[in-house]
């Protein structure tokens, strides 16, 4: 719960000094650097299934076609429907887990 909070204070605080002071003021040489910093910083995203893969390992990449002894098998539908439930009850607890922290 501490290093929850930290990261917590460190997301809301530090980095966006350190973006400011540091960054734009400190070893920004022109007003083109500190416009570009602005962008990356805005642009910036993060993938929820990059995020989370290994919550949800090692199912989602399981609907992708897959090589076996037999060769590829394409039969998405079924893979899906084998493995619904589990990502339904990682989701659920992942959710769970949020609404505990807030």
């Amino acid at each position: 719960m501490t290093a929850e909070a930290m990261s917590y204070y460190s997301y809301k605080e530090v980095i966006p000094a350190y973006f400011e002071i540091a960054l734009k003021e400190k070893y920004s040489r022109d007003e083109m650097v500190k416009q570009m910093l602005d962008i990356v910083r805005d642009g910036a995203q993060v993938n929820f299934t990059f995020a989370f893969s290994t919550l949800f390992s090692p199912y989602t990449n399981c609907v992708l076609p897959t090589s076996t002894k037999e060769g590829v098998t394409k039969d998405i539908a079924s893979k899906y429907e084998k493995n619904v439930k589990r990502w339904g009850k990682a989701l659920d607890n992942l959710l769970e887990s949020y609404e505990e922290n807030t």
